[in-house]
C-alpha cells in the first residue's frame, strides 16, 4: 500500500470505477477500484483500489493505492457415484490379475 500526500484539485484516476463516497472525520473519502482478471483462470482474481481523501474545500489531501488478491475458490467434491466406484474396483482387480501372472 502506498500513500501519496497531495494538495491538489481532484482528478479521478483513469481506468478506475467509482465505488463509494464516505465521510471520514473532517474528510470525504472517495473509493475507486479496478478489477484484475486472470486470462489463464478466466475469472477475477483481485482488484486494485485507490482511496482519495478530500478536505472541506474539495481539494485532494491524500491518496492511497493498494492491490488486493482474493483467495482461490475451494472446490468441494460430493460422494463418488456407484458406477465410478465399480469401474475403479474392476480396474484394480484386473491390475492385480496382471501382476499375479507375471
Amino acid at each position: 500500500m502506498r500513500f501519496l500526500d497531495k494538495n491538489q484539485t481532484l482528478r479521478a484516476p483513469e481506468g478506475y470505477v467509482f465505488r463509494s463516497a464516505d465521510p471520514d472525520g473532517a474528510y470525504l473519502r472517495l473509493m475507486y477500484y479496478q478489477p484484475v482478471y486472470s486470462l489463464a483462470e478466466e475469472r477475477t482474481i483481485g482488484e486494485n483500489a485507490i482511496v482519495i481523501y478530500l478536505n472541506d474545500m474539495g481539494r485532494e489531501v491524500g491518496r492511497s493505492v493498494a492491490s488486493y488478491r482474493w483467495p482461490e475458490p475451494v472446490v468441494e467434491f460430493g460422494p463418488m457415484p456407484r458406477k465410478f466406484r465399480f469401474k475403479n474396483g474392476f480396474l484394480i482387480v484386473l491390475q492385480g490379475l496382471q501382476e499375479m501372472f507375471r
